[in-house]
Formats: structure tokens, C-alpha cells, sequence
């Protein structure tokens, strides 16, 4: 395990398999620039997640998303998701976003069901959808809960999830891709 992963200071410190993927905590120096990528290539959905600083309290998010996203990143929304029927936003939702977090979000021109982001977040609202959406159920490896972290006073680096993993309607990754 703990072998270093090129010459970019990412290293392997943990990983485990399910049955529906591949399940990784990368280790990334606080100083190495990076993209944390969620791709879900079947919706039309990808955005990268990247701290603005060494100290990460603030994360710039960009791409394309969907009101899943939306709810999952901690924004506020009009209704929850009910079984099947996805989030609602109302255009008071959308003004309050633009208002609390500095960027942008519109409707996707191609897609209506999707949205156009670029927006500064807190750290927190980046925990809160990696927490939703990076569960390494079933693995054989024993899970190393509450392990990984995105910021942490006197640490040089971030334990930051990954997942590569097969599901109903196609893949979905979340990968941790240094800058050059």
C-alpha cells in the first residue's frame, strides 16, 4: 500500500474493493495544486473541487452539476429528493447561492436538468458530498472511517477520497488529479 504514486507527492494509503468498485484514500501534500473530479459521463455530470489555498477553507467548485449536487454540496433547495423525483430549485434558491457563495450558476444551455457552476464554497460544503457520496460499503478491505480529511490544522497534507465504481446508468469517479 503506501507506495508513492509518481513524482507528483500523491501516495496510496489506503484502498479497498466492493463489489461495485474501487474505493482509495489518496494522500496529497497541502502544497501540490489539484483537482478533486466527480465524473458521472451517463448524466452529462462533471465538476472539479480544488482549495483555493494551502490551507484549504475555501474550495473553488466548476463544471456541470445536477440538483442532486446541489442538495449534496449542502445548498439549500425548495424540496428534497422524494424516492425517484429529484430535488426542486426555486429561483430564490439560485439568487441565495449567488449571493452566499461568490460565482456563478445557471441552467446548462444543452441540458435544462443540469446547472453551470463556478462558485468558492467552505471546506465544510466539500465535506458534506464527499460524505455523501463516498461509501466503501462491502468492501474487503476494513474501511478506515473518519480517516481522511481535507484540512487539518498541523498537517502538511489531505487524506482525500477516491472511487471508481460501476452502477445503474454507468460510471461514476471521483479522482484526485494534480496540476501541473
Amino acid at each position: 500500500m503506501n507506495e508513492v504514486i509518481g513524482p507528483t507527492m500523491l501516495q496510496e494509503v489506503w484502498s479497498g474493493d466492493s463489489p461495485k468498485g474501487t474505493y482509495k484514500i489518496i494522500r496529497v501534500s497541502k502544497y501540490t495544486p489539484f483537482d478533486l473530479v466527480f465524473d458521472k459521463p451517463n448524466a452529462g455530470i462533471k465538476f472539479d473541487m480544488s482549495p483555493e489555498s494551502p490551507e484549504g477553507m475555501t474550495w473553488t467548485v466548476e463544471g456541470v452539476i445536477d440538483t442532486d449536487i446541489i442538495a449534496n454540496l449542502g445548498f439549500e433547495v425548495e424540496s428534497s429528493r422524494q424516492g425517484l423525483t429529484p430535488p426542486v430549485m426555486s429561483e430564490g434558491n439560485i439568487m441565495a447561492i449567488r449571493k452566499r457563495f461568490s460565482g456563478a450558476i445557471a441552467r446548462n444551455e444543452t441540458n435544462p436538468d443540469l446547472w453551470d457552476i463556478q462558485l468558492h464554497v467552505p471546506v465544510n460544503n466539500i465535506y458534506r458530498f464527499i460524505d455523501t457520496v463516498w461509501h466503501p460499503r462491502s468492501s474487503e478491505t476494513p474501511h478506515p472511517r473518519g480517516i481522511w480529511h481535507l484540512t487539518r490544522p498541523g498537517l502538511d497534507y489531505r487524506d482525500v477520497p477516491e472511487k471508481k465504481m460501476q452502477q445503474e446508468g454507468g460510471a461514476v469517479s471521483l479522482t484526485v488529479i494534480p496540476r501541473v
